[in-house]
């Protein structure tokens, strides 16, 4: 039924009678911190959503690369597409010295180590199939403090800020046999934070033994970082650097290769690839 009422109406009595009836629409979606709910019924995070950065509709223009913190900014924006959360500055707090499990749906190898479970600590440091130590201390490779087998590819001091986009994701692409896991770091320096690291660790389903290190973004050339591979806390081992300065750059790539303990390095220079004395 339509009705239509004039200016004069002031009385519910008026509008209503007994074959009225009242329909109501709500949504049945809850969002919880820092997630927000949208007109269309959807949840988004305002700390780190540039399209809804601090409050629902607010966007941030191209002049900024990201949202953090609920704040339009300059900071480095997560690379990866469709991301996995691991740990999150908005949605974990602040976070340092921590490790999680996570179970991959195909196997990885590095040495004589094959699995699909593996240990990512928020320093920079993943461990295929045993437990990362939570007790350890930065040293040249071998690392006695780590048993098994672990990829380091910028273990240092590191810090994930509360309230922010930094953290460590991860996603899985491609079909089988030739999926991609990719995990991505974006964090600062626990000792110094204006200091700030951005990298990728890829492992390949179809390239066994094999781990690549991609820096996206690297504040201090790693000087006070160790970055290699190892098979347990004797070895064998590959270090490429122990807190070495200018050791690793923005836009440099290491590859491992563990079948045969050795590792390429190549730096992108514009839109050409330089070997590293160019």
């Amino acid at each position: 039924m339509t009705r239509t009422f004039n200016k004069s109406t002031t009385k519910l009595s008026e509008c209503i009678d007994a074959s009225d009836t009242f329909i109501a629409t709500y949504s049945t979606v809850v969002c919880n911190e820092p997630y927000v709910l949208t007109p269309v019924a959807t949840c988004v995070n305002i700390l780190n959503d540039r399209n809804n950065c601090g409050k629902i509709g607010f966007k941030c223009n191209a002049t900024y690369k990201s949202c953090s913190g609920g704040i339009c900014s300059m900071t480095p924006v997560v690379q990866l597409t469709q991301p996995k959360i691991i740990w999150q500055g908005a949605l974990n707090e602040s976070t340092s010295y921590e490790f999680s499990g996570l179970a991959i749906p195909f196997n990885i190898t590095l040495y004589n180590t094959t699995t699909n479970y593996v240990f990512v600590t928020t320093n920079g440091a993943i461990c295929l199939e045993r437990y990362c130590s939570q007790f350890y201390s930065e040293s040249a490779l071998p690392n006695n403090e780590f048993y098994g087998t672990t990829a380091f590819p910028f273990f240092d001091s590191l810090y994930i800020e509360n309230g922010t986009n930094q953290g460590v994701y991860y996603n899985i692409q491609g079909i089988s046999p030739n999926r991609t896991l990719t995990f991505e770091y974006y964090e600062k320096h626990y000792n110094n934070r204006k200091l700030y690291y951005q990298f990728q660790v890829l492992f390949f389903e179809a390239k066994p033994g094999i781990v690549q290190y991609n820096y996206l973004d690297v504040s201090d050339g790693g000087k006070t970082a160790t970055v290699g591979v190892q098979g347990s806390s004797t070895g064998p081992f590959i270090q490429y650097s122990f807190r070495q300065p200018l050791s690793i750059l923005s836009n440099m790539s290491i590859t491992f290769d563990t079948n045969n303990n050795t590792y390429t390095v190549v730096l992108l220079c514009g839109s050409k690839t330089c070997t590293m004395d160019e």
